[in-house]
């Protein structure tokens, strides 16, 4: 049994699990897969756009971009380079020769109708009538005909440098503080405020509608959807038009609607989306979703579809239990300006601005902080010879307790025992992990004072007085198992026990939940019969012991102590005590491997700890089982449509923010896994809104639970193509993994291997192998040749020679891996399909075609047991399939793989130039087998077309195609 908080093992969601998916093959040629990458991510639906959520006009054709050169002019602007895209155009820098100036130029797409040129006009008018420091200027509108396409609009504005809010609330190493947001969004309601005094409303503003500039300032633009006041009623559309826009499946809760109803679902307000006259109290509704989402990082309302939007944001209930920690000036602000009647919001945007004044952020605990090398020490001393000295007054006793647990004879002994274990980073983590369990019991004394003062009126408070002092008793208890664990280190085979000494005391569970009533009042009152009582307690030391072995690394031992406790408990006949060695059982489980023993453990937890109404031990089952089932098992649906749904009912039951973004990161990593990049962001990014409440409330969460957070959304946006941020994201993990734990520790290696993955995937070789080989020194420092983690670092760094071209030194990295992960997994593990994969793309470059296509069949077997047949990892191996017959004259033999991926693709929500891909190979096929010709020139056409629309693409793709179909006329 672990203590809460705690989740399961393996839940990084780290790049070093193979994938064997190289992007590299991605072009044209068709010798390689249709755009699997590094991470076992799959083809992305939707790449990330530099200028915020995706835009799609709801009622008309897909937009499609204008093509537009470096050096082309329009107007008299040139053109410098394209810096966003969005589903009504494109922005470019370019630069005014007459008046010497850069500009940012918005281009519409070739399907821009006529009211999209009178919105844009409209756009240009309104904002050229503002001269305010928070609004963007327009300096120019009008009609351009590129490379003899239909004329399209352009507008030209001010080029600002910055970036766009959501960008800075969240891209950053560290959360914004509530007077930062604030100050922010004061100037930008000041920009709404004066588009309102002059007679106009915006109608999106969102987070990507505001641009921060380098001096900190906000800066409101895209009036595109502004109009004039008088005239807002002549938008609205009819009741049947509604209600058919409103039924539509929202593909993304940020889409610009054009044709039916106008703005983006997620800010609009209620009677936006009902399609009625608007004023700018509309703007107001928009505004506070938007600051709603700067603080805690998800917006107020949500549903599945913008049917259950609307609905969601006429109850007019929020769906975070947040807002009576938010200070109370700014509770009212979010009541009023998230009225679904627009009479109970602000009269006007200044009435509101003037309540934002009077928010005062809540100032927060004192946090006793870590730094490197142990550089606070004095600090936490301080704190723990304060509060001994502060409570033992009112408590004397409590100093006493730690005696023999936590004193100077005992740290001088661990200290020794650290040293003897001989490891280069021992003396550095010993002076870290001294400094945390010194803070760890200045708090556990003071919550024990705490405590006291509730049991002095025995009348009242004896009941829960009691639970409190059990609470913490059991509090100590683990800190006494894992000093005790600790002093048998002094062998070198014991080096795990030192290895994972720092995360350990992160788990330890914290003293401040004895103060929670709620919490104390769930706990089992334990049994009536005194000598099982005292048996119990007994049994539950044990438990400790077994969870201080487990965050020690020695599971084995673990497990084999917990399963002796099995039959004690059964005698007791007391049914808790046998959900806890139930959840040890399968925790340790996990940790050695045996994870369908581990799945079944955790179910009698689950089923057993919810018809006991143990909540918090069903939650924190169901948690580990979807992770179990879902990462572990490769049984992603399983996971989601069955152990998801009963996780998320018990972690709403104990209400618990961290419990919940363990699940969230959880459900980030079987997205991912899917291929479903933007649902993995959003629960990632979810997760670290949830931590970022509990922070600013003052409470502690475990780096360890943040980093996997920040390496979710870091993996995700790599999945994507947005490589910048997401290295970023890595950066910050490795920050703050180096801070935690120290330059040569081994488990940094996870973030380092990570970083190594992006740099290889944006192209950057040679930081790429720098990464994973200081990755792969660490590992061997401590580890065995054969370990996990050492395989998939090895397995990154065969995919980062392949995409060097170095296809000899690939395989060879490859096949051993091959072995070894058949070895550790068995061979239906979707790691071996992986590895294969990888094996049959480098025979393929080499262009020994009989060996690839003998690797990507035996691919192809383990994909469809373990991942499903219509999996989009069994499409890209399909499409190996067909490319290596194709490599080998069989053409005929290609068709019906290739055949096959394309159907599985076109099903799917596939990249376009993935799609391009297998459309291209398909044709060549067709064509080489002398089979229908005009379906051939068909598919290419198609591939063409989706090169073109890429987020992604390469002029070469493009050439490639036209060459062949100059061939085939």
């Amino acid at each position: 049994m672990g203590p809460l908080g705690m989740e399961p093992s393996g839940m990084e969601p780290s790049g070093m699990g193979p994938s064997g998916m190289d992007p590299s093959g991605m072009g044209p040629s068709g010798m390689g897969p249709s755009g699997m990458d590094p991470s076992g991510m799959g083809p992305s639906g939707m790449a990330a756009s530099s200028e915020g959520p995706p835009t799609l006009s709801v009622s008309g054709p897909r937009a499609r971009a204008v093509e537009v050169a470096v050096g082309t002019t329009i107007g008299r602007f040139v053109i410098d380079e394209r810096i966003g895209a969005g589903g009504m155009g494109q922005v470019f820098r370019a630069h005014d020769p007459q008046l010497e100036r850069a500009v940012a130029l918005k281009v519409l797409h070739h399907h821009t109708d006529d009211q999209d040129r009178v919105r844009l006009s409209r756009e240009a008018q309104a904002m050229a009538a503002l001269n305010h420091p928070n609004i963007v200027p327009i300096f120019d509108v009008g009609t351009v005909t590129i490379s003899g396409s239909k004329s399209s609009m352009f507008i030209a504005m001010e080029l600002v440098e910055g970036q766009t809010l959501d960008r800075w609330c969240h891209g950053r190493r560290r959360r914004r503080r509530l007077d930062e947001i604030l100050a922010v969004f004061r100037g930008a309601g000041d920009g709404l405020r004066a588009a309102h005094e002059a007679g106009l409303v915006h109608r999106d503003f969102k987070p990507s509608n505001v641009m921060i500039d380098r001096n900190g300032r906000a800066r409101v633009l895209d009036f595109g959807l502004a109009r004039a006041m008088v005239g807002a009623a002549s938008d609205t559309n009819s009741a049947y038009e509604v209600e058919q826009s409103l039924s539509r499946s929202v593909l993304s809760d940020s889409m610009t609607m054009t044709g039916l109803v106008v703005g983006t679902p997620a800010y609009m307000a209620p009677e936006q989306h009902a399609g009625q006259e608007l004023d700018p109290r509309c703007d107001q509704y928009a505004f506070c979703v938007t600051l709603w989402e700067a603080i805690y990082g998800w917006r107020p309302f949500g549903g599945d579809d913008l049917k259950a939007l609307y609905a969601a944001k006429r109850a007019g209930r929020p769906r975070v239990s947040a807002m009576p920690r938010q200070p109370r000036a700014l509770r009212r602000i979010f009541a009023r300006g998230l009225a679904a009647d627009p009479d109970a919001r602000f009269e006007t945007m200044a009435a509101l601005l003037r309540q934002l004044e009077t928010v005062r952020p809540r100032p927060r605990r004192w946090p006793v902080m870590v730094g490197a090398g142990g550089a606070t020490l004095g600090l936490a001393v301080a704190a723990y010879g304060w509060a001994v000295a502060t409570n033992s007054a009112r408590c004397p006793e409590a100093p006493t307790k730690l005696a023999g647990i936590w004193d100077r004879a005992t740290k001088a002994e661990l200290a020794a025992a650290f040293e003897e274990t001989g490891l280069a980073y021992a003396s550095d983590t010993w002076s870290r992990v001294e400094v945390r369990v010194d803070d760890y019991a200045a708090r556990w004394v003071a919550a024990y004072a705490r405590a006291c003062e509730a049991v002095g009126d025995r009348a009242r408070h004896e009941q829960q007085g009691d639970q409190r002092m059990r609470c913490l008793e059991e509090r100590l208890g683990y800190l006494r198992a894992l000093g005790q664990t600790w002093a048998n280190t002094g062998a070198a085979a014991n080096a795990a026990v030192v290895q994972r000494a720092t995360t350990a005391v992160e788990d330890l569970p914290e003293p401040e939940a004895c103060d929670d009533e709620d919490y104390v009042g769930r706990r089992s009152p334990g049994p009536d019969d005194p000598a099982i009582r005292l048996r119990v307690g007994q049994l539950r030391d044990e438990l400790r012991q077994v969870w201080a072995l487990e965050q020690g690394g020695r599971y084995a031992e673990g497990l084999e102590r917990v399963r002796r406790l099995e039959a004690e408990a059964e005698a007791t006949g007391y049914s808790p005590v046998l959900v806890e060695v139930a959840l040890a059982t399968g925790s340790l489980e996990q940790r050695l491997g045996r994870f369908e023993e581990a799945a079944r453990s955790l179910r009698k937890a689950y089923f057993d700890a919810k018809a006991q109404g143990l909540d918090d031990f069903a939650a924190r089952a169901a948690v580990q089982l979807v992770y179990v089932v879902g990462q572990e098992l490769g049984r992603v649906t399983e996971a989601l449509d069955v152990w998801a749904k009963h996780a998320q009912t018990a972690v709403e039951r104990i209400d618990d923010a961290v419990r919940r973004s363990v699940l969230l990161n959880i459900l980030g990593i079987l997205h991912r896994n899917r291929g479903d990049y933007d649902k993995a962001l959003s629960y990632h990014r979810q997760a670290q809104a949830q931590l970022a409440e509990v922070e600013d409330l003052g409470s502690r969460v475990r780096s360890g639970t943040t980093t996997n957070a920040l390496t979710g959304i870091g993996l995700a946006l790599l999945a994507q193509g947005e490589y910048e941020p997401a290295i970023e994201y890595l950066q910050r993990v490795l920050t703050i993994r180096r801070t935690m734990l120290g330059p040569l520790h081994p488990l940094i290696a996870t973030a380092v291997t990570n970083i190594g993955m992006a740099y290889s995937k944006q192209g950057d070789y040679p930081q790429a192998l720098e990464y994973q080989r200081e990755a792969l020194a660490l590992y061997q420092q401590s580890l065995e040749p054969r370990h996990p983690s050492i395989v998939d670092t090895r397995f990154n760094l065969a995919i980062t020679y392949g995409r060097m071209g170095d296809y000899d030194s690939a395989l060879e990295h490859h096949l051993e891996v091959l072995t070894d992960f058949e070895a550790l997994y068995g061979p239906e593990h979707r790691y071996v399909g992986d590895s294969l994969y990888s094996i049959g793309l480098a025979y393929g470059h080499k262009q020994d075609h009989l060996r690839a296509a003998e690797y990507y069949g035996r691919a192809l077997v383990v994909f469809e047991h373990a991942l499903g047949p219509e999996h989009p990892h069994v499409a890209d191996t399909l499409t190996g399939i067909g490319n290596a017959r194709r490599g080998q004259g069989d053409a005929s033999g290609a068709i019906a793989p290739l055949e096959r991926a394309v159907s599985i693709l076109e099903q799917g929500e596939a990249a376009p130039e993935i799609v391009a891909t297998v459309h291209f190979s398909l044709a060549r096929a067709l064509a080489e087998a002398g089979r229908e010709p005009e379906r051939a020139r068909t598919l290419a056409l198609r591939a063409r077309e989706g090169y073109v629309n890429a987020e992604r693409t390469d002029a070469a793709w493009v050439a490639e195609v036209d060459a062949w179909l100059a061939k085939h006329r």
